[in-house]
């Protein structure tokens, strides 16, 4: 299936997932991007894009969740009002978000700041994410090609001088294993749904859970009802279930998108 620029919807960032309801049947489409030129072959261009367009999607977001809110303040009602309608009255964009990142949104040159202008509303807005960087295979590892017949070390790719700091038997390396870490999430502000957290397979009550680096906790945002779409977790990531190799303290809230307001 090939992706328009007629086409509207909202792009996972994480898993290349573009998903589209539909108004009329309520029904979701989802459909998943592939990159022909892979991950770790982008070149500094593509990844300038994508922190900026992620820069973008995180001022937005933050502009959209206080201008639709319940306890919104009478003139951020009445604009969120004015989006809505300005939207339905362009079905190009689709959604809020879409309008404001085609029409009303800017980003600085550091991506800490996010310019929203509509109409005679201006305000900029203060954003932080860990932004990408180029990624580049080691010369001594060859790309993947199916056949690892002539590979000679590849669960040790950086030493493979044959000099006598390398290990004859390497082990892959666990720093954290000894580490103890609180892992925290829990549900934004703005509510919409539940999290649930499990260790090695084993769910976890409370919202918590002590975890080293040699365990696997998962994070999984549910939507209250339909009325709700998980949008993404607070440090930025949009992935769901979340799947995490402990490597530090953590505190994270899921994020809702309540459709019945779009």
């Amino acid at each position: 299936m090939w992706l328009t620029g007629g086409m509207s919807g909202r792009a996972d960032r994480t898993s290349n997932t573009y998903t589209k309801q539909s108004s009329i049947t309520g029904k979701t489409i989802a459909v998943t991007l592939r990159n022909p030129v892979g991950y770790d072959k982008q070149g500094a261009k593509q990844i300038a894009q994508q922190n900026k367009f992620h820069a973008l999607t995180k001022g937005i977001a933050t502009f959209c969740r206080r201008i639709s809110a319940d306890n919104a303040s009478a003139e951020d009602k009445e604009i969120y009002k004015s989006l809505v309608s300005t939207v339905r009255g362009q079905h190009r964009y689709g959604t809020v978000r879409g309008y404001l990142m085609a029409k009303c949104a800017s980003v600085n040159e550091e991506l800490t700041q996010v310019k929203i202008s509509y109409r005679d509303h201006e305000e900029t807005i203060n954003v932080s994410f860990q932004a990408r960087g180029v990624v580049t295979r080691p010369n001594d590892e060859p790309d993947f090609s199916g056949d690892d017949s002539g590979s000679t070390d590849s669960g040790n790719s950086g030493n493979t001088d044959g000099g006598s700091s390398v290990d004859p038997n390497p082990v892959n390396p666990d720093p954290a294993a000894g580490e103890t870490y609180s892992i925290q999430a829990g549900v934004g502000a703005d509510g919409g749904g539940s999290v649930t957290i499990k260790k090695n397979g084993a769910a976890v009550e409370g919202g918590s859970v002590e975890a080293t680096g040699s365990d696997t906790v998962v994070l999984q945002a549910v939507p209250e009802n339909a009325n709700f779409q998980f949008m993404s977790w607070s440090d930025g990531n949009s992935q769901n279930p979340r799947t995490i190799q402990p490597s530090a303290d953590m505190n994270v809230t899921a994020n809702f998108l309540d459709l019945s307001k779009i």
